[in-house]
């Protein structure tokens, strides 16, 4: 099965203040530039190319000293108290299935 194919239809959802402290965690754990390994073991929600994009959007915004826009998920930084933050994980298990 092509993954690629089956990620071009599913809707586009906006990133949830936990994908973001996630990605913000794996950011700073695995590095600028590492979005498979940030997709893999930090934000398993979303795909490396999303990750990849929420990065771009993310580093930009950081960039521009325009504070006149309206408050966004990107402008959240990381707390070092937060005691919610996720961790990775070692390997990718399947979430079991509600079947009937």
């Amino acid at each position: 099965m092509n993954l690629k194919k089956l990620y071009c239809c599913i809707a586009v959802k906006q990133w949830t203040k936990n994908e973001h402290k996630a990605f913000l965690v794996g950011l700073q754990t695995a590095g600028r530039g590492k979005w498979k390994d940030i997709s893999r073991n930090y934000v398993k929600t979303k795909t490396s190319t999303q990750v990849a994009s929420h990065a771009q959007k993310f580093f930009l915004r950081r960039r521009s000293l325009d504070k006149t826009k309206r408050q966004s998920v990107f402008d959240m930084m990381l707390d070092y108290e937060d005691s919610e933050t996720p961790s990775p994980s070692p390997s990718r298990k399947p979430s079991p299935s509600n079947s009937i």
